[in-house]
Formats: C-alpha cells, sequence, structure tokens
C-alpha cells in the first residue's frame, strides 16, 4: 500500500489510510466495482467499504472461477447471475478454499455480511439502471442465531 505522512490527527490518518486501502483492493475487483464504492461513499464509512471489498472479491472469485480473470469482468455478468446462482455461492461461504491457499468457514453472520456486501453491488446498479434485474433481493439473509454468552 502506498504510504503517506500522518496529518498529525488520528482521524484524518485513519481516513486516508482507509481510502488508500480501498483503492488497493479496488485494484484487483472489476473496473466496474469503482463506481459502486464512488456510489455509496457518502452513506457508507470506509470500514464497511473495505469490508464489501473483501467480500466482493470472494464473490467475484466464485462466479469467475478463477482468481486471474476477476478484473476482466464487466457489469453485463451481474445481467447473468440467478437467485440460485446466488443461493448456491451462500452455500459456498459454509467451507472454501481462499486465495491465500487457507480454509475459509463463515457462520449466518459471515454469510450475511458477504449478502449485504452483494445485495449493495446489484441495488447500486439496478438502482442505476445499470443492471435489467436484481436477484439479489429476493435472497434472504440466514436467520441469525443468538450468540451464548
Amino acid at each position: 500500500m502506498k504510504e503517506f505522512k500522518s496529518t498529525g490527527n488520528y482521524h484524518n490518518d485513519i481516513k486516508i489510510y482507509n481510502s488508500l486501502k480501498l483503492r488497493e483492493l479496488e485494484d484487483k475487483l472489476p473496473d466496474f466495482c469503482t463506481q459502486f464504492f464512488r456510489g455509496i461513499n457518502d452513506r457508507v464509512s470506509t470500514r464497511t467499504q473495505i469490508g464489501y471489498a473483501y467480500d466482493l472479491a470472494v464473490f467475484f472469485r466464485y462466479i469467475s472461477g478463477d482468481e486471474d480473470k476477476i478484473k476482466d469482468l464487466k457489469i453485463d455478468c451481474l445481467n447473468k447471475i440467478s437467485k440460485t446462482d446466488i443461493e448456491n455461492y451462500m452455500e459456498y461461504l459454509s467451507y472454501y478454499d481462499g486465495q491465500d491457499g487457507q480454509i475459509h468457514t463463515n457462520d449466518e453472520r459471515g454469510k450475511a455480511r458477504k449478502l449485504s456486501a452483494v445485495k449493495g453491488l446489484f441495488n447500486y446498479f439496478y438502482e442505476s439502471e445499470k443492471i435489467k434485474e436484481n436477484p439479489a433481493s429476493i435472497v434472504h439473509a440466514p436467520k441469525i442465531h443468538d450468540k451464548t454468552i
């Protein structure tokens, strides 16, 4: 990640750091994701955007089938995704090999967070009239069970 000089203000430094981190993550995502992050910038914190970027990377890795093909995806690929594809992705999240070579698992909270990123992406482009349908809007988030204390 690009280095930055401290402004002397902790909160400004965090904003700068998060902005640089988000740009780094955007470079690994399809180009249309940059438009999505700019569109939600005023409504969602930079930390949430970074979380979305990580989660969308997992989603695009799943639909492309190859880490190296993610950057080449075009916005039209979203028109080819169905409710069933997203539900299959949710099942995939239970147990999968990550790009880091490690096994990853998600409980209902992790799945719900990742689905939130996908829903946000689809909602943004559907409202912007860049895609024809929004299959993510009809996929239900998993039921969150109370944690034991």
